[in-house]
C-alpha cells in the first residue's frame, strides 16, 4: 500500500537507527521525568520536540501522510519526525487499563 508524505525519508541502517534512537529516547525520558505521567499528549509532543531542537535535532510535528490503494485513501499524521529519518508515535493516556493475569 503506497504511503505519500511530503518528507523524503533517508534510509537508516540498523546501527544508524540504534544510535539516533538512543539519543532521541534520552530526551523522551527527560521529558517524561519533567512533565510527569499525566500530561496531555500535545504537551509531551511540544516539550519533546523543543528538547530535541535545543539538542540540535531537526524535528517536524504532525506531518501529514496518506495511505492509498486503488479507491481507498486514508489520511494520517506522523506525530514526530526527527532529522527526516525517524518517525516517533507518541501516546499518552490518562489511565492504564487494568491487567488481569491468568495462569
Amino acid at each position: 500500500m503506497p504511503v505519500h508524505c511530503p518528507i523524503h525519508f533517508q534510509p537508516l541502517s540498523k546501527d544508524e537507527f540504534g544510535k539516533l534512537d538512543f539519543e532521541v529516547m534520552s530526551h523522551a525520558f527527560a521529558c517524561h521525568t519533567a512533565l510527569g505521567r499525566l500530561a496531555d499528549e500535545q504537551i509531551y509532543q511540544g516539550d519533546f520536540a523543543s528538547r530535541l531542537n535545543q539538542a540540535g535535532f531537526q524535528t517536524q510535528v504532525e506531518v501529514p501522510a496518506t495511505a492509498s490503494f486503488r479507491t481507498f485513501t486514508k489520511p494520517y499524521s506522523l506525530d514526530l519526525v526527527v532529522n527526516e529519518r525517524a518517525v516517533y508515535e507518541l501516546k499518552a493516556v490518562p489511565k492504564l487499563a487494568e491487567c488481569q493475569y491468568h495462569d
